[in-house]
């Protein structure tokens, strides 16, 4: 028995030329409803599975990608993630004729990232993937892109809808959502402090606000514990391991503790200071929290998949200049999960392998 199916066999069953096999699979050209429904059953009997390869070989079609992001030393797992996700889907799809390229710009200046955007949409790429910093400027950049025809779609952080197809990256409000939820059923009564920063997402609206909101809204709905208080301290002006330790001390009655600035270290170190005896939870698995899941410092995190956000984009884009697979403008659904001391092993097996992307 052959190990594949082709287009000749197809057109064998069907009692068709191969043309009209090639017009059928292609949507080109119309079809006697008749030829159609028996091409349509062959394809299903035989199992028939195009070629993409071949196809981008035989049409000689390349796609070039540019991935546009940024370094920062302070959160430098999140840009690892997703660059093993982006580095991934470039392997995958290499032999259909993608190649992608990456240009990353330093945290302190966006400047430097909006003239890469610039640059780039002046060179035959067929689409942009932007993790995009903060800045007015990178707003214009992507504008001025757009409006040169160029597809574009951002990844982890989002700009105005207008000015891109679809955002690969979290639904922080359904973060939120999650987390209080598990914060229900740890403790039917607790009283929680949420601990946050300033920092500001202009088109979207603050990331951890969202998040904050979704805790609140789940909190609520299920009636089971609160928060007691959000304790917010200007981005990297104000040591938070003070912060929270004075409230905690002002304030016995705090049951758990919530962190949404990835400052998780020094939100144990002040519990452990006072007494050590709340419960701690927070989002996203980075480094240096890994270890504190041995110690039973951390409950649980609600995670985002960063290497499957970098890889959906990539995929997204590809499909959208390769075969005009418009992606569904708005948020693709991305993954989140719930990494707990005993899930941890498993999690962390998984992201190693790139399983199931």
């Amino acid at each position: 028995m052959k190990d594949r199916v082709t287009v000749e066999d197809v057109a064998k069953e069907a009692g068709v030329c191969r043309t009209t096999v090639y017009r059928y699979l292609n949507g080109k050209g119309s079809l006697r409803p008749e030829s159609a429904q028996r091409i349509r059953d062959v394809v299903e009997r035989l199992g028939y599975r195009e070629n993409r390869a071949a196809k981008v070989l035989a049409s000689r079609q390349h796609v070039r990608i540019a991935f546009i992001g940024f370094g920062n030393a302070d959160r430098e797992y999140y840009i690892r993630e997703i660059l093993a996700g982006v580095r991934s889907a470039d392997e995958r799809y290499h032999d259909y004729g993608l190649n992608v390229d990456v240009f990353l710009a330093p945290f302190e200046h966006p400047s430097e990232q909006a003239r890469i955007i610039r640059d780039c949409a002046e060179k035959p790429y067929d689409g942009l993937v932007i993790m995009p910093n903060f800045g007015p400027e990178i707003r214009d950049a992507v504008r001025r892109a757009r409006d040169a025809g160029m597809r574009i779609v951002t990844v982890n952080r989002d700009l105005d809808p207008l000015l891109r197809q679809a955002y690969y990256g979290c639904d922080y409000r359904q973060s939120g959502r999650i987390m209080g939820d598990l914060l229900g059923r740890m403790d039917d009564n607790g009283q929680y402090l949420v601990v946050m920063n300033d920092e500001e997402i202009p088109e979207q609206g603050p990331a951890e606000e969202w998040r904050l909101l979704g805790i609140r809204e789940r909190l609520e709905e299920t009636g089971r514990g609160s928060v007691f208080k959000v304790l917010r301290y200007a981005f990297r002006s104000k040591d938070v391991q003070d912060a929270v330790l004075d409230c905690l001390r002002s304030h016995p009655e705090i049951s758990g503790i919530v962190d949404i600035t990835c400052n998780l270290e020094a939100i144990i170190e002040a519990n452990q200071a006072v007494d050590g005896h709340r419960r701690i939870a927070g989002f996203d698995l980075y480094d240096q929290i890994v270890p504190h899941f041995a110690d039973e410092s951390i409950e649980f995190v609600v995670t985002q998949d960063l290497y499957f956000e970098g890889f959906a984009a990539i995929r997204g884009m590809y499909e959208w200049a390769a075969e005009n697979r418009k992606p569904d403008h708005g948020q693709p659904p991305m993954r989140l999960a719930v990494v707990t001391r005993e899930v941890l092993p498993y999690y962390m097996e998984q992201q190693h392998h790139g399983l199931s992307y």
